[in-house]
């Protein structure tokens, strides 16, 4: 009886383990996705904007134990009779055991009515319609604060779509002066977002310059325009300051400092009345807000440095009128002042300059000078506002505002380096005119003598020359032959002034006035 019993008991284990073995194949069998035979898509806008973004959504119905393979989901877009692949949906997430979910941005890049839907595994979702309009923009400009007059510098206007689009606006930008004409033509913008265009600017004329950028849409008018103005296609002006030097403001810090020693910060205005407010930063971090800039140009703070380093001063000014500017430098700060290096400067008229003095030069004046140091290193130097160093010759090329010098040696022979600096108040300049007339004296009876030459007239700023005569006019007679020279005829015996004159610049140039007295005998 044993015998048996154990072989209905192997018998009756092979019938349970073959039925396990069928149960796990059906299993497997039951985890293998079927064909989407249903397909939804969500999240199309009725109404949309060119490059803004419309978040999709696709459910079919599958099993969810294996993944489907990526690239199963696919959008599709319908614009003007035309279908094209929009991209391939990403998959999200399972809902329930039988339902994928596929997501898909999309961003119009046609303004016009589109017919979008999504096809998975070969079953296609119905179509969704949305009525896309073009975009509307903002247009805007910048141009650096203060230009030199005759520099060419750049000028840069950005389109950008509005209504959180991602999408780069198309056409072209035309820059121009308020009640100044264009500049230049037409300039396309390039593909960037927000959407960029430039030119260069030569400015031909001193004082204030509002710029604007007028935006054209690309197939402006047209049913293929993708893109609109806004509220406006003009931007805001922006205002430029253009200059004799393209130099408003810098900084004239001393040139190093000591911590726990209070000094005095310095930024000086080279404008012309100089108006506003300056805010000083050290280290980006707030320092003083709102200093008033003095009548001089100067507006000044004292900062005493906490420790030694190397510190980075920034001054931000702005004017009354709305004109900004900014300087910066690094302001080294040591444990204890150091001996060093003296530097000399001597001009060509026997001055010698004393480091931290100002002194005061005219517009069009120049001056030579030499210099040495204490110890033999050559001294360099620098200059900061509307003058020029050339060699061992200072040039000043305006009649207001001021000019820092800075003589710096590399120190050497027990000597450390050092750095001497003087500030030169500018002031208008005298003008000069090459004339033909001589000298005081005693003139003939009847002699006509010439005062101007006929290629003569102006003074050296371009002021023409203006003759009278301010005493003894029964004396002596002026002429103006048509040639274009000036002369003087002494009729009779006595005396007479003859005065030669020019108007001047306000703040630049003084006026023009030379006199000759002349004796007929």
């Amino acid at each position: 009886m044993q015998p048996n019993s154990r072989s209905r008991r192997a018998r009756g284990l092979i019938a349970a383990v073959t039925a396990t073995f069928a149960l796990v194949l059906g299993s497997v069998a039951m985890a293998q996705p079927a064909a989407a035979d249903v397909v939804s898509l969500t999240g199309v806008q009725a109404s949309g904007l060119t490059g803004v973004p419309q978040n999709l959504t696709i459910t079919t119905n599958s099993l969810c134990g294996i993944i489907p393979a990526p690239g199963t989901a696919v959008v599709y877009g319908n614009a003007n009779g035309v279908t094209a692949q929009l991209g391939v949906a990403t998959f999200q997430t399972c809902i329930g055991a039988s339902t994928l979910q596929f997501t898909y941005q999309w961003i119009p890049s046609q303004a016009t009515v589109w017919y979008v839907y999504a096809v998975v595994d070969g079953t296609q979702s119905d179509s969704a319609r949305s009525a896309v309009s073009p975009v509307p923009t903002t247009t805007t400009v910048s141009a650096p604060d203060t230009v030199k007059v005759g520099s060419a510098v750049t000028l840069t206007a950005k389109v950008t779509a509005g209504a959180g689009a991602i999408f780069s606006p198309q056409g072209t930008v035309q820059f121009s002066i308020v009640n100044g004409g264009n500049i230049g033509g037409p300039v396309a913008l390039n593909q960037l977002v927000p959407s960029a265009a430039q030119v260069q600017w030569v400015p031909a004329v001193l004082g204030a310059a509002s710029i604007v950028a007028t935006y054209t849409p690309a197939n402006n008018g047209t049913p293929n325009q993708n893109t609109t103005c806004g509220t406006t296609c003009v931007s805001t002006p922006d205002t430029v300051q253009v200059t004799s030097t393209g130099v408003n403001m810098y900084l004239a810090d001393p040139p190093s400092a000591s911590a726990g020693v209070p000094t005095t910060l310095t930024a000086i205005i080279s404008v012309v009345p100089p108006t506003g407010t300056v805010n000083f930063l050290v280290n980006g971090a707030a320092l003083a807000t709102n200093v008033p800039v003095q009548p001089n140009g100067y507006a000044q703070t004292s900062w005493t440095p906490p420790g030694a380093g190397n510190y980075t001063i920034l001054a931000n000014w702005t004017a009354s009128n709305g004109t900004k500017g900014s300087a910066q430098e690094v302001l080294p700060v040591g444990s204890a002042p150091a001996q060093s290096d003296q530097i000399i400067v001597v001009t060509s008229g026997g001055t010698t300059l004393t480091p931290g003095a100002t002194y005061t030069a005219a517009n069009g004046s120049s001056i030579t000078f030499s210099s040495s140091t204490s110890s033999g290193a050559t001294a360099t130097f620098t200059e900061s506002g509307p003058c020029t160093i050339t060699s061992n010759t200072f040039s000043v090329s305006q009649g207001n505002g001021s000019c820092r010098v800075t003589a710096t040696s590399p120190g050497g022979n027990g000597y450390g380096p050092a750095t001497a600096v003087v500030t030169v108040n500018l002031v208008p300049g005298d003008q000069t005119a090459k004339l033909a007339w001589p000298k005081s004296g005693n003139v003939n009876v009847g002699k006509t003598i010439t005062l101007e030459k006929s290629n003569q007239g102006k003074t050296n700023i371009g002021k023409p020359i203006t003759w009278k005569v301010t005493s003894g006019t029964s004396i002596c007679k002026l002429s103006f032959p048509s040639d274009g020279s000036v002369k003087l005829k002494v009729a009779k015996k006595g005396k007479c002034t003859v005065q030669a004159s020019a108007k001047g610049v306000s703040g630049q140039w003084n006026p023009y006035k030379q006199t000759r007295n002349y004796k007929g005998v």
